[in-house]
């Protein structure tokens, strides 16, 4: 209750407080309790990268469904395939679907729903599923990992333990929100009263605009795909001064790929007051497992 009038989410030029995120959310979980979603069915999440993906996401989680995001750009023949495979009860979207698609949809956007104060949330526990992602296909036909309610508290508990972590922290959604990294992002600074920026065009994120977005919002803490931070480093050895927009980080998680650690330490005399983890972990256990901070050349590859 302390934290209902501090900005939680800021995207684009709009921020919503606490109060707002959590009445939204509550609103949009009466409309699918309506349209008969119920504990531990599938929601799609057709949405884009915007404030109603964390709207949608924090309203499936509150019916005990199951959250499983798919990417408006997909073609109409995969979605198509999804929905004839897991049957989902509903897709949410902000974008427009294809009418003949053999499951309901429901279209909104965050700023026509009411406020709506209680919303009771359904008795779960820990075995209870909470969210699944699809895996990239390599084994020919994607397959969607599900995950339990026990092993998202257990990520979201262990960076509270590992990361001096307060109200006055920013975190960037860095990560596509096809990846479940995305997804302790969204939540882990909601949980801890403190503020999420979500960009309003992730794909097409320069290394300038990550810097002007960092120096913007004071971030503080982020996550980058080793790949993203090299074109990232390679911005600000070149240009001089860029660094210093950057001088509000204190934390970058590095996973996802194999990471450069040439990048790492170029960064980091650049940016020494920024602590840098290597982490990784496969979407079955809940987006990481192994946390590895690097502390001076302690190893080459």
């Amino acid at each position: 209750k302390s934290n209902q009038d501090r900005i939680a989410v800021v995207y684009d030029d709009s921020t919503f407080t606490y109060r707002e995120i959590d009445q939204k959310s509550n609103s949009l979980s009466v409309l699918l309790r309506k349209r008969g979603v119920e504990k531990s069915d599938v929601v799609f999440n057709r949405t884009d990268n915007s404030v109603e993906l964390l709207v949608s996401l924090l309203a499936i989680l509150k019916c005990g469904a199951i959250y499983l995001p798919i990417d408006p750009l997909w073609p109409d023949a995969q979605t198509d395939d999804l929905i004839r495979r897991i049957k989902p009860k509903i897709i949410i979207t902000n974008a427009e679907g294809k009418k003949s698609w053999q499951a309901e949809q429901l279209h909104f956007s965050v700023n026509e729903l009411p406020l709506t104060k209680d919303f009771k949330v359904p008795v779960l526990n820990k075995k209870d599923p909470a969210y699944a992602f699809f895996t990239s296909g390599t084994t020919g036909i994607p397959k969607a990992c599900l995950n339990s309610q026990q092993g998202i508290l257990n990520r979201l508990m262990y960076m509270n333990e590992r990361y001096k972590f307060t109200k006055n922290d920013v975190v960037l959604q860095n990560s596509n929100y096809m990846f479940d990294a995305a997804l302790w992002q969204l939540l882990w600074p909601l949980i801890n009263g403190a503020k999420v920026v979500i960009p309003v065009n992730y794909e097409n994120l320069h290394p300038k605009t990550f810097s002007d977005l960092i120096y913007k919002h004071k971030i503080t803490f982020t996550d980058f795909a080793p790949s993203i931070f090299k074109v990232l480093v390679e911005y600000i050895s070149k240009n001089k001064n860029a660094h210093q927009k950057l001088n509000s980080i204190h934390q970058i998680l590095v996973g996802g790929e194999a990471m450069n650690v040439k990048d790492v330490y170029e960064f980091k005399k650049m940016l020494p007051q920024a602590n840098i983890t290597n982490t990784y972990g496969p979407a079955e256990c809940s987006i990481g497992t192994i946390f590895h901070e690097v502390v001076g050349e302690d190893f080459e590859s």
